[in-house]
């Protein structure tokens, strides 16, 4: 029986735009290339990334400058008989847009540190200055005291 399954991206990725990321699917019992497209908007529309990629299960796609919250990839048989859309949609952030809001600004850093401070605590103690939690208060002081 013939089979066609993304893999990659299939939902809560989130890319820079502009990089190059993978894409991913398992298929078999079928021949001939695959066709892969990827929709900005929740699947309203789509733009064909290649129309003719080699069936071998991975792609090296450049993703577009635009942004988009709600973005998916769909890979198609030749033929249109098999397709597979991704799960959910990913992001694509501009460079350092952490919170997707379109800007590169201060909510951003204080997002990262935030997140950063987390991840710390999950593996030291990292209430650096004694307030009871770990944020990014703490993070910036242990950056100033590693400088």
């Amino acid at each position: 029986m013939p089979y066609l399954r993304l893999t990659s991206p299939n939902g809560g990725e989130i890319w820079e735009a502009g990089t190059r990321q993978p894409i991913t699917w398992e298929g078999g019992y079928f021949s001939g290339d695959v066709k892969i497209e990827y929709s900005p908007d929740g699947g309203s529309t789509w733009e064909i990334i290649d129309a003719g990629a080699d069936n071998d299960g991975k792609y090296s796609w450049k993703l577009p400058d635009e942004i988009s919250q709600d973005c998916l990839v769909r890979v198609s048989a030749q033929d249109d008989a098999l397709t597979d859309v991704s799960d959910a949609p990913f992001r694509i952030l501009g460079r350092g847009d952490v919170n997707g809001d379109g800007f590169t600004d201060l909510d951003d850093v204080v997002l990262l540190a935030d997140y950063l401070a987390e991840i710390l605590a999950g593996s030291l103690e990292a209430d650096l200055n004694g307030d009871g939690v770990t944020n990014a208060v703490d993070l910036m002081i242990l950056i100033t005291e590693m400088a």
